[in-house]
């Protein structure tokens, strides 16, 4: 896969996975109940998933990036823990890029990667 389409692909997952957070709040408008952990992260790309909150990341997986607001349960080798508020405002394009620019640079240190939400509150693991 080419580079361009591999920031192409991570962006819209990152865009995606933060308009699902905003759906999800109004969907589900003051539950306050935390969700339980998934257990099935699909397959974006090899080396690269999206998941729900785990209580362990991937098999092989060395690296996260969580957007959640809640803390991973574990920590990896590399560990970022970036959260995005629930409300307004979104994130801008230049925090979008620095998040890419993490991802892409562990798939090209050869990690594996998960992306996940808890109750779709995004993180994206490396």
């Amino acid at each position: 896969m080419t580079h361009t389409r591999r920031i192409l692909l991570l962006t819209v997952a990152l865009v995606l996975t933060s308009g699902g957070v905003l759906f999800l709040l109004l969907a589900k408008p003051g539950s306050g109940t935390e969700e339980p952990p998934s257990v099935t992260p699909s397959l974006i790309e090899e080396r690269l998933y999206m998941g729900g909150f785990v209580s362990t990341p991937p098999p092989g997986t060395n690296a996260v990036l969580n957007l959640c607001e809640k803390k991973d349960p574990y920590q990896c080798e590399t560990h970022a823990w970036v959260p995005i508020d629930d409300g307004p405002p979104a994130p801008d394009l230049a925090w979008l890029r620095r998040q890419v620019e993490f991802i892409d640079a562990r798939l090209k240190a050869g990690h594996a990667a998960e992306s996940g939400l808890l109750g779709s509150t995004p993180r994206m693991a490396v």
